[in-house]
């Protein structure tokens, strides 16, 4: 038969006894406990350094638009959605298309609508903000949202290298 664990350390250490087996026991715990805080407190992990992004240059063209719904409101059969859109670019836009999005109670989407906000005769100059509402006969909308989809420079830079739509010559 095979001795028990308990019986082979005292075969092996007969000098063993319960207050020297407790002690080596707390002693490891100890140790372990020490290193643990030393690990935490003395070794600081290894940070990168934080890069903060390169900054674009200030005379650089860019488009930035942003459409925000203030108001989503039953009138009669009708739902109506307000907001405005708020050209923070440096750039002239137009043929600004937002997409109106009407949910149910759930949130889900039930339907979508394209609003027309700005054209080309029209278009919307930096810095500037444009109020637009719409409305459908969809039933059972609990909420709406938009966000912009589409829309196009108006005054598109002018740079040395660019290149321009020639007619065709033609050869005697």
């Amino acid at each position: 038969m095979a001795a028990k664990p308990a019986e082979a350390l005292v075969r092996w250490f007969p000098d063993l006894s319960d207050r020297w087996l407790w002690s080596v026991i707390g002693v490891v715990l100890v140790l372990s406990m020490g290193l643990l805080l030393y690990r935490h407190h003395y070794l600081t992990p290894v940070v990168a350094p934080v890069q903060e992004p390169a900054k674009a240059a200030p005379n650089r063209d860019r488009t930035a638009l942003r459409a925000t719904a203030s108001e989503c409101r039953r009138v009669g059969k009708r739902t109506q959605i307000l907001g405005h859109v708020e050209n923070r670019g440096t750039l002239s836009l137009s043929r600004i298309t937002l997409q109106v999005i009407w949910k149910d109670q759930d949130r889900d989407v039930m339907d979508t609508s394209l609003v027309h906000v700005a054209t080309i005769d029209d278009p919307i100059h930096p810095g500037e903000r444009r109020d637009f509402n719409f409305a459908t006969e969809l039933r059972g909308v609990a909420a709406c949202n938009v966000r912009t989809l589409d829309w196009w420079v108006s005054d598109p830079p002018s740079t040395a290298n660019e290149t321009t739509l020639s007619e065709p010559t033609s050869q005697p």
